[in-house]
């Protein structure tokens, strides 16, 4: 009997908890919420008063920022970081003026990048990524190494100030020891870091290809597919030998990058297209019919390997190359599953021609 009494009063003790979070939660939610609609109420009006100041000769921000409410506040701080990446000249050095004004200082991120709060040091690397602040960038790339997100964010802040140190700390920043994926916004940061100078990023990635994670590596290529300028075909030798490697999803990307730069005759000779036609993985022979039938006239490799393949899309996009070429008379006593593709590929160009 006692037994269950405490069970008894266990559940309801629990039940007492579980019913005191959920009702703190939809308080702090609602909170939010009214936050959030009166800062929204108020914007027309802050952006409109903050547009006028910007010009006058003195705005005097701080006498201004001291009149406002928090919701006004709040309301001046969103506009301002909108506006910043948006005007330039002496309109943005009054709007760094107001950002001074509303205590986000050189010393305040400076503090905030100094310490093991991940939101604090997050939002202290946001503002720098659109103030002119050298000192406190220089305590970011001291101080900001210790969380993958912080040194994403801290390669954003080289980027968008255009310091010099991002093509090469910048990258590094980002890889690491090329143990965790970068995130989407880390590789949009990648991307726009090397897109005009990948020559850094090709030293390292032949250098360290073979430590990083397989998911490392493909995002390394996938960007390296979009940075054509400036590569010398040399320097994309290491790329040859991850056709080799066990994974397909990194052989598929590896050769997806080499046929971005197959207008270099030399690097082209180095594939072997025709040993990747029966590679296997369906992926990687999808990617290689159609890099062949760039790369090559004579089709009778393909033709040869489309009667014998078998996954469906890649049968597909075989037989299309070889309708682009010219090709379109099927192979004699071939097999129902190849004859299938080539009338739904005869079927496609009847569609196009009809609706031309």
């Amino acid at each position: 009997m006692e037994a269950i009494t405490l069970v008894v009063w266990a559940t309801i003790g629990l039940g007492s908890v579980v019913l005191l979070v959920g009702t703190a939660t939809l308080v702090v939610s609602v909170r939010k919420q009214r936050k959030a609609h009166h800062v929204e109420v108020v914007k027309p009006v802050i952006t409109a008063e903050l547009a006028s100041r910007l010009d006058e000769d003195d705005p005097s921000w701080n006498d201004w920022v001291e009149e406002l409410s928090p919701p006004e506040w709040s309301a001046v701080r969103e506009t301002g970081k909108r506006l910043l990446p948006q005007i330039h000249g002496g309109e943005r050095t009054k709007l760094q003026q107001l950002v001074y004004a509303l205590g986000f200082t050189p010393e305040r991120l400076r503090n905030d990048l100094e310490s093991d709060n991940l939101y604090l040091t997050l939002r202290a690397l946001s503002w720098l990524a659109l103030l002119e602040y050298p000192s406190a960038v220089d305590t970011a790339l001291r101080t900001c190494t210790w969380n993958q997100s912080v040194r994403t964010a801290t390669a954003r802040v080289l980027f968008e100030n255009d310091d010099p140190r991002a093509k090469r700390t910048g990258v590094d920043l980002l890889l690491w020891e090329g143990r965790e994926p970068l995130s989407i916004f880390g590789l949009d940061t990648l991307y726009r870091i090397v897109i005009r100078k990948p020559e850094y990023l090709l030293s390292i990635a032949n250098e360290k290809h073979g430590e990083w994670e397989d998911a490392v590596l493909i995002q390394v290529l996938t960007v390296l597919q979009h940075c054509q300028s400036g590569v010398s075909p040399s320097s994309l030798t290491w790329i040859l030998f991850c056709l080799d490697h066990e994974s397909p999803e990194v052989r598929a990307a590896a050769l997806s990058t080499l046929a971005e730069y197959g207008w270099n005759q030399q690097l082209r000779d180095a594939v072997e297209i025709e040993d990747l036609l029966t590679d296997p993985s369906p992926k990687v022979r999808r990617i290689a019919y159609d890099v062949y039938g760039r790369w090559n006239t004579n089709l009778e490799r393909v033709v040869t390997a489309v009667q014998d393949e078998p996954d469906d899309l890649a049968r597909l996009v075989g037989v299309r190359v070889l309708h682009t070429q010219g090709r379109q008379k099927r192979p004699a006593n071939s097999p129902e599953a190849l004859e299938r593709t080539w009338r739904w590929v005869e079927a496609e160009h009847t569609a196009v021609l009809e609706d031309a």
